[in-house]
């Protein structure tokens, strides 16, 4: 939620309206990059902190989808592997992250305290 990561990859698009979608950025409830992933990730944020400090299981804040692309069309951006290239261009981080949230694969309802 730092606003670095430009790029959500996925294996589908979303219906997004012309306007784009904000989506809640739910952080799954385990989390453990390596190799070439965890590489780019620092490499595109060399000010990332250890990963043991990035809350679990919880939302973390908003972001917005401008866009999909196909990743052929995104190869400027590290991050990208696709195969659809959800680009983000703006992001809300919550000051408390929404603890106690049970995430879902896809989209799902954001609970209405959010």
């Amino acid at each position: 939620m730092a606003g670095v990561k430009r790029v959500e990859n996925r294996s589908w698009a979303p219906n997004l309206p012309p306007s784009g979608l904000w989506v809640a950025v739910h952080a799954a409830a385990s989390f453990h990059p390596s190799g070439p992933e965890l590489d780019a990730l620092r490499s595109a944020w060399p000010a990332m902190r250890s990963l043991d400090a990035y809350p679990l299981g919880a939302i973390l804040g908003l972001m917005h989808v401008r866009d999909v692309l196909p990743v052929a069309r995104c190869s400027a951006d590290p991050l990208a592997h696709g195969p659809k290239c959800w680009r983000i261009d703006a992001v809300h981080r919550l000051e408390v992250p929404m603890r106690g949230v049970r995430g879902s694969m896809g989209l799902w309802p954001a609970p209405a305290s959010l």
